[in-house]
């Protein structure tokens, strides 16, 4: 009887800790569903921008899904190591996909940026046609900015390929370049650069015509004389507004 009493007793702790075995695993498993659909959607996000890493992410969905549709549940403990190991592996990827993704995406707001800058030159050019085209081509940028903005706050849910993208800002680029020949020398789109420097350096506080005019030279190599002739040539052609304030 005690003999019995004791081997009850041994079966229960068995089947107590296959069962909470089972339990863990059942939660590692779900983990491991919900990552495998976020690789999945990296996995296509980055097929263009990151295709090695895509591919790590694709081959490691493949194995989650072998391991949810081929259980072996007579030694839970294994599996249940086994898909551990797998939800850290797993999440690990996740991170290095959303950063590379988030990196990618920082790339082309950089050049969406410096873009946007070129066409608000061109929109303050005195042809009233060059004018109208750049800021038509300023409000298509705009667009591409905050769809990139918003696809750096929630990557998955936005699902947004960058690869369109890109080739957007590059018709884009090559549009804007065309539109600004001829509109600026490159003495002129020195001074014009330099001005933009000094007016954020500035942040609306007044300076001195002569020492405005001695910086431009500095910086840029200029002569004194060109500098001053410079600058009254791109504030004409509205690259620059200057605000003269004249004291007795």
């Amino acid at each position: 009887m005690e003999e019995y009493a004791a081997g009850l007793e041994r079966s229960v702790k068995a089947l107590t800790r296959y069962a909470v075995a089972l339990d863990r695993l059942n939660e590692e498993l779900n983990k491991l569903e919900r990552l495998a659909s976020e690789l999945d959607k990296w996995g296509s996000l980055l097929r263009d921008v990151a295709p090695h890493l895509s591919s790590e992410a694709l081959r490691l969905v493949s194995r989650v899904n072998r391991l949810l549709q081929q259980l072996p549940l007579e030694d839970p403990l294994r599996t249940l190591d086994e898909a551990s190991i797998t939800v850290r592996e797993a999440r690990r990827l996740s991170r290095v996909c959303k950063s590379v993704y988030a990196n990618r995406v920082n790339e082309l707001l950089s050049s969406a940026s410096q873009l946007l800058k070129s066409l608000r030159r061109a929109s303050r050019s005195t042809s009233i046609m060059t004018a109208s085209e750049a800021r038509m081509y300023e409000e298509e940028v705009r667009k591409i900015i905050s769809r990139l903005e918003e696809a750096l706050r929630e990557p998955l849910s936005h699902g947004l390929n960058l690869s369109p993208i890109r080739e957007e800002l590059k018709k884009l680029e090559e549009a804007s370049s065309k539109l600004l020949e001829g509109l600026l020398s490159g003495e002129e789109e020195a001074v014009v650069r330099e001005l933009e420097r000094l007016a954020r350096a500035l942040e609306d506080r007044g300076v001195e015509l002569s020492t405005l005019i001695e910086a431009l030279s500095r910086k840029t190599g200029l002569s004194i004389e060109r500098a001053a002739y410079l600058l009254y040539v791109v504030e004409k052609k509205g690259f620059a507004r200057l605000h003269v304030k004249l004291k007795p």
